[in-house]
């Protein structure tokens, strides 16, 4: 089951980052983005059409590690990154999907996601 979040909890966690070889790096970041979504199948006589509407109410980062002077590389191993955000006062409250229809469907997520800047525009890990 997944975790529910209202306007103001604290989000926290870790990031777990495992490389098989150092990897060039500036800096790691944790981003978040708080979205509503609604999708409505509405029909008339001559058919239907779909009704979407997607609101993104918080979208941040932050950085949970950056090179230091003379240091460019995540060494190889396991990592842990400890991560946390305050949700705003203003966004919605999480939840499961508010309808549970095939076609019809609503809800609010919150999702995380890591960024590695390598400084390089392409890069793998």
């Amino acid at each position: 089951m997944l975790p529910v979040f209202s306007p103001g909890d604290r989000v926290k966690g870790r990031a777990n980052l495992e490389l098989s070889e150092p990897f060039e790096a500036k800096s790691v970041k944790i981003k978040i983005e708080g979205q509503a979504m609604v999708l409505i199948r509405v029909y008339r006589t001559t058919g239907h059409y779909d009704e979407r509407a997607t609101q993104i109410f918080v979208k941040d980062d932050v950085k949970v590690w950056e090179k230091s002077e003379g240091e460019k590389l995540i060494p190889a191993g396991k990592h842990q990154f400890p991560f946390q955000f305050t949700l705003p006062p203003q966004c919605l409250g999480s939840t499961p999907n508010l309808l549970q229809s095939r076609i019809d469907f609503a809800y609010i997520r919150y999702r995380l996601k890591m960024k590695i800047d390598s400084g390089k525009v392409f890069s793998s890990i």
